[in-house]
């Protein structure tokens, strides 16, 4: 039953109606003397889940408020502002077999007016949406694994969510994925780097299908990728220049190659020197908007060090040209630097915190260095403290800043890390005992990454006693420091894991 005030809109738009195509209907009376029967109908659905290739059903179940005239129905695909009729029966049963959101406008008229409704069918595939996880066994054999979120239809039918397992293999049963070491991920595309002559494999991001894989060990020798950095900045879908970069690559020969996400091309970068060893890459996304009611506008913020020479390098963003390194700013300081975050919102308090050991007589000592995140020279502050026990980090750890609570988190072993990092903090580094998260031993965290809105923490987890299929996927809410969810044998040992969004 419409509301009063949802009637009164219909009102409005018969008479809308009347007055604008008048000609088109016969009128043998003035609205004065003539009430005109108003057309209702349920719309408490507009929005519509369907698989590819499957059928959509929609009832409106129109009716009016007195009379029996004859209602007229035409249902129209909305695309670009451009109208296709593609029924004109009371229920629409139709067919999508395109990906992708649609839009469908439905007019029901009588001989006095009508009335029109707006709907979207969402067309999915099941790896639209979900949790993915790359993983790889002691053979080498890499594989996918797919957790699904379910639409809002398939959890009125009560359907309950599980990992898929081999998803790569069973879709691409003409292919062998090896070696995998990371992922990477846009909108239409997923990366995958392996070890395996150097290859990265680019997947259709809605099916998971193989749509190019390219070899690059032959091309650059001692190419073997490690670690991957810059998605956020791809997921705009911004190609770039070839000069410049989407991603970079660090490669296990100690040098950072850069790679284009559009055409799956590994390339020298020009804004590295070849003869360098890196030893870290690191990657920070931030959205300009985050915690405001504004679409996200996402950009990453990449680096590089040398921590052989103790040089950071700032790569910018794709096609800009800040490039500048730190020089010898570590050297004449007497520090070696271990590892490297990045809190970046926009803002002019943000930084990129440097963690260094002093050198020589003075190893006891802890640095935490504040670099103007764009300018590596530039020193915004710095803090330091005595330990002369190891730190919780080496230049392996892969720290991630965590901007909804202002925290950096990051992994060793079985145990989880929590660092309070802000340009007032001046907080050191946990102990290696002083951890948020600690796993039963003979666990093994193997990667951390975080939900969308930063709340939830993923972290993929080796189990050896599980046998061939040892990863899990442990889901943490970040405030309570709670475990939510957990999944064991979903995988080979995990390597990457992330939320997949449409």
């Amino acid at each position: 039953m419409k509301t009063i005030k949802n009637i009164g809109k219909q009102l409005v738009f018969v008479f809308g109606i009347n007055l604008i195509i008048s000609g088109c209907f016969k009128d043998d009376t003035t609205f004065a003397d003539k009430e005109v029967p108003l057309i209702e109908m349920n719309a408490d659905k507009t929005e519509f889940n369907i698989g590819i290739g499957d059928y959509v059903t929609i009832d409106p179940q129109a009716s009016q408020t007195f009379g029996d005239q004859v209602l007229t129905f035409e249902w129209a695909l909305l695309d670009n502002d451009v109208l296709e009729v593609i029924s004109e029966e009371a229920v629409l049963n139709y067919q999508f077999i395109g990906l992708g959101t649609h839009h469908i406008r439905l007019k029901i008229t009588n001989n006095d007016g009508g009335i029109i409704q707006n709907y979207t069918v969402n067309v999915v595939t099941p790896y639209q949406e979900g949790l993915i996880v790359l993983s790889t066994n002691e053979q080498g054999k890499s594989d996918l694994s797919f957790l699904k979120t379910l639409t809002p239809e398939e959890e009125e039918e009560g359907l309950e969510s599980a990992f898929e397992t081999g998803v790569f293999s069973r879709i691409n049963s003409a292919y062998t994925l090896s070696e995998a070491v990371d992922m990477d991920f846009t909108d239409e595309r997923i990366s995958i780097t392996t070890r395996d002559n150097g290859t990265i494999w680019m997947l259709d991001s809605r099916t998971l299908t193989v749509i190019d894989e390219q070899a690059y060990a032959n091309m650059f020798a001692g190419f073997s990728p490690l670690k991957m950095v810059g998605r956020e900045h791809i997921r705009d879908g911004a190609i770039g220049d070839r000069q410049w970069n989407d991603n970079y690559i660090l490669s296990s020969d100690g040098r950072v190659y850069g790679y284009s996400s559009s055409f799956n091309e590994v390339f020298e970068t020009v804004r590295l020197e070849s003869s360098v060893n890196y030893s870290i890459v690191h990657g920070h996304e931030y959205n300009i908007f985050f915690g405001q009611e504004k679409e996200p506008a996402y950009y990453c913020r990449l680096y590089a060090a040398d921590t052989e020479n103790d040089v950071v390098y700032y790569l910018a963003e794709s096609g800009y040209t800040g490039y500048n390194n730190s020089g010898a700013l570590f050297g004449n300081a007497g520090i070696d630097i271990v590892n490297m975050v990045c809190k970046d919102t926009g803002g002019s308090y943000d930084n990129l915190f440097v963690v260094g050991r002093g050198k020589g007589a003075n190893s006891s000592q802890v640095y935490v260095i504040m670099l103007q995140y764009s300018y590596m020279s530039k020193i915004n502050g710095y803090y330091t403290y005595e330990q002369t026990e190891a730190l919780s980090i080496d230049e392996n750890t892969d720290l991630k800043y965590n901007l909804k609570y202002n925290r950096v988190y990051y992994f060793n072993d079985n145990k989880v890390y929590q660092w309070y990092a802000t340009e007032n903090a001046e907080e050191p580094l946990p102990m290696p005992d002083d951890s948020v998260i600690d796993l039963d031993a003979g666990l093994e965290i193997t990667c951390l990454e975080y939900s969308d809105d930063y709340s939830l923490m993923y972290l993929g987890v080796n189990n050896p006693a599980l046998g061939e299929m040892s990863g899990c996927l442990y889901v943490y809410d970040i405030q309570s420091m709670q475990l939510v969810e957990q999944y064991d044998g979903i995988a080979y040992k995990p390597t990457n894991v992330f939320y997949k969004t449409k």
